[in-house]
């Protein structure tokens, strides 16, 4: 917002903006993997794995697409214990491993000298 006598107020986006969520795809899914070995069969897992870098994170309900770990849940055919089991670990590994790209901290204490800051995502309520 930009107001008389200047800006007053900077909305930052979290994820892959301030901290690189997408980057820890790999990661996570390796982690998922490793649950699920021996539940599924390993070729399908590798598969799906492999593939699941690609997709969409968050999904897109109004053009009918689904997020990452729900296409997971179908390709793989998980329960619904499964995938509860699988959201948690692939969320674990996030909240574990994630971390302000170089430099962010010092931007935000530096533009907090100077207005508002507010933060702003489209990730999931529960997760941000």
């Amino acid at each position: 917002m930009i107001a008389r006598g200047g800006l007053r107020a900077v909305f930052l986006d979290m994820d892959d903006t301030l901290c690189d969520t997408e980057g820890l795809t790999p990661r996570r899914l390796e982690a998922v993997q490793e649950l699920l070995h021996g539940e599924i069969d390993s070729a399908l897992l590798a598969r799906v794995i492999s593939e699941a870098g690609g997709w969409d994170p968050l999904g897109d309900n109004e053009r009918g697409r689904v997020n990452r770990l729900q296409r997971m849940k179908d390709a793989l055919k998980l329960n619904d214990d499964q995938l509860a089991r699988l959201r948690t670990r692939y969320n674990e590994v996030l909240y574990d491993n994630l971390k302000l790209f170089d430099g962010v901290s010092e931007m935000l204490a530096w533009l907090r000298k100077r207005v508002k800051l507010g933060l702003i995502t489209n990730g999931s309520s529960e997760l941000q």
